[in-house]
């Protein structure tokens, strides 16, 4: 994007993206084989403003130029051992697996202003320096999991996972955590008693799942269990630092429990009815509580909260022409969630600016 003003000023903004992902498939037999990937996405954006000679800010610092460079790459291996298999009109897919993502992410800034002329841009040729700073993160994710699946007769589904994942967000006591689910399928219009149902309900089917889930999206930052200090405190050309952040090294993955259960309907090969009721409860939610000042802090991240969805969604598509040259469908979405706190470290609410967290309301509260 490049956009330049009668006045001269410039605003530029560069994307570059690569996505890789070569893979190896190792066939030990024709029900067992190893595959192993690994995944590139570097993703680079150059950023460039000028504030010109022509227009009266620019003038009286005689130019200003600044220029951002971002830089985040993304780096995964993952390795699944696969074992596929048909018993008679049982279906197997069992899978044993491991993955290890990194992300390397770096901002560079750098600000000038008084150029020797107005038409030569660079950051480089200004005389007077005003910011240079740079910021850089890393964050590491690593995981083992598993998964095993069976049908039978296109009629029965049974599924179950287990995944053991540890992330560098959280303290050294509980790096790591457990998850796993376990989930079931019946197609009823399967059945031989449903035979006198075919010329009109030509799929009905009832599903149910529950499991764990984790996140490790907490806190501002990909720092949020470390003792952080800061530098910039300077005075009179000395350097000074200060402390950013309590650290907590108890710190460990929100968790949610997840049930759920739903049906699918087919009729007249024209009419798709979806319809699931869900009921998900969170523990261990990640919140910044407030501490005394006289910490030197004002806040400081625990594993505190508590909270609770449910609701339900449903979806009707129809084909209201269905012809060998057209087709139109029609689909309508409907839902309905109800979104609880149910526990903070006291009964006392957590309040912000414009929001408030408290016990019995809705997390995003005014």
């Amino acid at each position: 994007v490049a956009q330049r003003s009668k006045l001269g000023d410039k605003s530029t903004a560069k994307q570059y993206r690569a996505l890789l992902s070569p893979y190896l498939q190792i066939n030990f037999t024709k029900d067992l084989f190893l595959l192993s990937r690994v995944g590139v996405d570097a993703y680079i954006l150059d950023e460039f403003g000028y504030w010109s000679f022509l227009q009266p800010q620019g003038n009286s610092m005689r130019g200003l130029g600044e220029n951002a460079y971002t830089a985040n790459i993304l780096l995964t291996t993952t390795n699944t051992l696969n074992y596929v298999k048909q018993f008679g009109q049982n279906n197997i897919n069992i899978l044993l697996g491991q993955e290890g993502q990194r992300t390397n992410y770096k901002t560079t800034y750098l600000e000038g202003k008084n150029y020797p002329v107005d038409y030569l841009n660079e950051v480089a040729n200004t005389s007077t320096p005003a910011s240079a700073c740079t910021n850089q993160r890393n964050l590491i994710l690593n995981s083992y999991f598993s998964r095993a699946e069976n049908s039978y007769a296109n009629k029965y589904y049974l599924s179950g996972s287990f995944r053991y994942d540890a992330s560098s967000r959280f303290g050294s006591n509980n790096r790591w955590a457990p998850f796993w689910s376990l989930g079931a399928k019946y197609r009823l219009t399967n059945e031989s008693f449903m035979s006198k149902t075919s010329d009109w309900l030509s799929d009905a089917t009832v599903r149910t799942s529950y499991g764990t889930s984790g996140n490790q999206q907490v806190g501002t930052g990909w720092y949020a269990s470390r003792d952080l200090y800061d530098f910039g405190y300077n005075y009179n050309s000395l350097p000074g630092s200060g402390r950013l952040q309590l650290g907590n090294p108890d710190l460990r993955w929100e968790q949610t429990n997840k049930f759920n259960i739903g049906i699918d309907l087919s009729l007249f090969s024209r009419i798709n009815i979806t319809a699931d009721y869900y009921y998900h409860k969170t523990k261990d939610m990640v919140f910044a509580v407030p501490i005394s000042r006289t910490t030197g802090m004002s806040t400081f991240y625990q594993n505190i909260g508590g909270l609770s969805n449910k609701g339900f969604e449903i979806s009707l598509s129809g084909n209201i022409i269905q012809k060998e040259d057209i087709t139109w469908t029609v689909t309508l979405n409907g839902a309905k969630n109800i979104n609880t706190v149910d526990k903070l470290s006291t009964d006392l609410p957590i309040t912000g600016n414009t929001t408030i967290i408290e016990p019995g309301r809705d997390i995003y509260t005014f």
